[in-house]
């Protein structure tokens, strides 16, 4: 990870399991909606969860916050987000990854917040 910066967001960050949503939709700054096979998850700002009808979320986890790895991560980068994840996975460290074609971002609870810096700064050394 030696030359690899990371970003951390100031946002707190939600997860939402919902059933179905009505376009368009606009958040700013950082936002992942995923549709996979019978599943759609949005990840977004808490402070900016759109108008979704109460039936139509089926789960929601707050409290997460954002960690970016600033770098354009090659195809051919191998085992980099398995390094990070076995390393926070060591110290009890939940994580929810999203990946990009340019780059990984992973999501961690506020309260392993200062923990994740401690164990990633380490990697970069």
């Amino acid at each position: 990870m030696v030359g690899i910066k990371i970003k951390i967001w100031p946002e707190k960050y939600s997860i939402l399991k919902v059933k179905k949503l009505k376009p368009p939709i606009t958040i700013s700054g950082f936002s992942s909606l995923t549709n996979a096979l019978n599943e759609l998850s949005l990840v977004c700002p808490t402070n900016q969860i759109p108008k979704i009808p109460k039936e139509s979320i089926l789960e929601r986890n707050d409290g997460w916050r954002l960690i970016t790895f600033v770098a354009k991560l090659d195809f051919g980068m191998v085992g980099f987000m398995s390094k990070v994840s076995t390393a926070l996975a060591k110290e009890g460290i939940s994580i929810f990854v999203i990946s990009t074609f340019d780059t990984d971002h992973l999501l961690v609870k506020q309260k392993n917040l200062e923990k994740t810096k401690k164990v990633l700064e380490n990697l970069r050394t």
